[in-house]
């Protein structure tokens, strides 16, 4: 088969774009491109639409399909269509004895990736979170340099004047105008009765958190209303969901024509290098057991397949952890004890409520819940806590730091004492000093009667790892994420589960509800008193928010980091990682506009803006 050249006429433009979408590796019409990315996910189609508008020749490998068609991907309501086969990994993760966990890893596996399939909500990280990153050691990674990237990504649709009466609030400076991808409230409004009875509950429960019109406008803690990248359409009456495919594909109209190629259903098994550790090409392949394709790249090899997949890439490479590596059987070219670890996730759980029987189906209290989180309480240490005992819980905190590195290193879960004592200080620094939210909690509800709240620990302690298991790109990572063994974040989510459950006996909530439950394991509520047995139960139901990073950090190399500030895997030379992998610590924002930051911040670097 030919490959073939899609042309679309862009929404913004009357000009059209000019990429080729090919499905299989025999289509491809040359072995040679300037530049090839692994992923086409968020971070692969900003840096190849950035490279492809610059003049060059970029060939994106994506290992899922092409959704463009799927009405579950491009319809926001109906996300939960989304099958495996269409775009989801869903991975099996395992616990420390290798045992499999009950809930699958949802990751997206299409054009677009996790963009494709995630629940959309978007606010932006704080400054202080995005500061540390350069505190780590990584210089020009900072608020004033992610900032603008932020604003330049993004269109803010301004609400009605009635919904904004409904309590659609926002705050214009906070947002991006003219942007590749969208950001607006869902239409119509979600639930605007029960967001306000939320909100005043959270603010009587969480003491002094600022009730805010904007999540973006926040410093650390914060409640405010959610905004999704969708946009509604008048037309079809859908409310489209506003991927990385959709802003940097799609409806792309500055892509010069032949210089932008998509190669789908092929998986990456290993970056091609010389005997200096020169990138010059990846090895390619279309199914198990197959035979490998090699690429050649004259410029760079860019990696963007994900916290999950990136750290496999480069140990079937050589590159990664002498134990791993031996156990594969692959030569090792590089020593990076960093790759695959210091993984984490924000793992959560639910607490639910059923509704009085007057307000069943009242779609001011109550809907099917199609598009998730119309309202986010984001809490600090003293809101959660008390002041009191967040006092002496941030001394036992600071002075646990020492205990906690060694015990990461043990695990195998962080490379070394010095880089996991750096990143655990610096974590004490934004709960501690600079005052950032510990806790998320998500207000919600389903038809006919059902009351939930969502919840996790924003900036967890505990560390896990991911690593390829064969030399096979078909055999999925080893994923042990550890969630929750950390004893700080227990403390947390311990005291997560007594708040939300005061926060539905708040007297804005306790006159909906007509009788609680907890999902999956009966806590009766004589028991949330009993911390053992709340642990236990947030232990046994955690689930991932796939929120996945920090597997192939920025760090200092000293510090078990695997990339500097300029991405490039130390040691290596034309190979740059350029996905979520990269952020070493968790960020209390959902993560998808911090990734659309640092990717375009990435483009620059290649391209030598910066």
């Amino acid at each position: 088969m030919k490959p073939f050249i899609i042309r679309l006429f862009p929404l913004l433009s009357a000009s059209s774009a000019a990429y080729t979408l090919l499905q299989s590796a025999s289509e491809l019409p040359t072995d040679t491109y300037e530049y090839l990315i692994a992923g086409a996910g968020l971070s692969g189609l900003v840096v190849a639409n950035k490279l492809a508008t610059a003049g060059h020749t970029v060939l994106v490998v994506e290992a899922g399909p092409d959704a463009r068609n799927a009405a579950a991907v491009n319809d926001a309501f109906r996300r939960s269509e989304i099958t495996p086969e269409l775009c989801n990994w869903k991975y099996t993760a395992f616990d420390s004895d290798a045992k499999a966990l009950a809930v699958l890893v949802d990751s997206g596996r299409c054009v677009g990736g996790s963009s494709s399939l995630n629940g959309m909500v978007w606010f932006r990280p704080t400054q202080a979170e995005m500061n540390i990153l350069e505190e780590l050691g990584n210089p020009g990674w900072n608020a004033k340099e992610l900032t603008p990237y932020l604003e330049a990504v993004e269109n803010f649709n301004v609400p009605s004047k009635a919904e904004q009466l409904l309590g659609a609030t926002f705050d214009a400076s906070s947002h991006g105008k003219g942007g590749p991808i969208n950001v607006s409230f869902s239409t119509p409004l979600r639930i605007p009765s029960l967001v306000a009875r939320y909100k005043t509950a959270f603010s009587k429960v969480f003491s002094g958190i600022p009730v805010l019109k904007d999540l973006s406008s926040r410093t650390g803690a914060v409640v405010a209303n959610t905004v999704w990248d969708i946009k509604f359409n008048a037309k079809t009456g859908v409310n489209q969901r506003s991927s990385a495919a959709q802003g940097f594909l799609y409806n792309q109209n500055n892509i010069k024509a032949g210089k932008l190629t998509v190669l789908t259903n092929t998986r990456v098994a290993k970056v091609i290098t010389d005997a200096k550790n020169k990138a010059t090409g990846m090895e390619i392949r279309s199914e198990k057991g197959g035979k490998g394709i090699e690429l050649r790249g004259t410029k760079e090899i860019i990696l963007a397949a994900g916290s999950l997949q990136t750290p496999a890439i480069l140990e079937r490479s050589g590159f990664g952890p002498s134990d791993v590596l031996k156990k594969l059987g692959i030569t090792q070219k590089l020593e990076l004890a960093g790759v695959g670890k210091n993984l984490v996730d924000q793992p959560g759980t639910l607490l639910g409520a059923s509704l009085a029987t007057q307000f069943v189906n009242q779609s001011g209290f109550v809907d099917a819940g199609l598009i998730f989180a119309p309202i986010i309480s984001l809490t600090s240490i003293d809101q959660l806590f008390g002041s009191s005992a967040a006092k002496t819980l941030k001394k036992e905190l600071i002075a646990s730091i020492p205990k906690k590195a060694q015990a990461a290193v043990k695990a195998g879960a962080l490379p070394n004492v010095a880089g996991a004592t750096a990143l655990y200080n610096a974590l004490s620094k934004l709960i501690t000093t600079e005052k950032q939210p510990i806790a998320e909690f998500i207000g919600e509800s389903a038809l006919p009667n059902s009351l939930q709240q969502i919840f996790w620990p924003s900036m967890p302690f505990s560390r896990g790892t991911c690593h390829a298991v064969s030399t096979d790109p078909f055999d999925d990572p080893a994923i042990t994420p550890r969630f929750l063994t950390d004893e700080f974040d227990q403390k947390v989510v311990v005291q997560i589960m007594k708040q939300a459950l005061k926060v539905y006996q708040s007297s804005a909530m306790s006159t909906l509800i007509d009788s609680f439950f907890v999902e999956g394991l009966g806590v009766p509520l004589n028991q949330f008193n009993n911390d053992t047995a709340l642990l236990d139960y947030v232990q046994g139901s955690a689930f991932g928010a796939s929120h996945w990073l920090g597997s192939s950090a920025m760090l200092p190399k000293e510090m078990g980091g695997v990339v500097g500030p300029d991405l490039k895997p130390y040691g290596t030379n034309r190979l740059r990682i350029v996905d979520a992998s990269i952020l070493p610590l968790e960020i209390t924002s959902h993560t998808m506009p911090m990734v659309y930051a640092t990717s375009l911040k990435a483009a620059d670097i290649i391209l030598g803006k910066q």
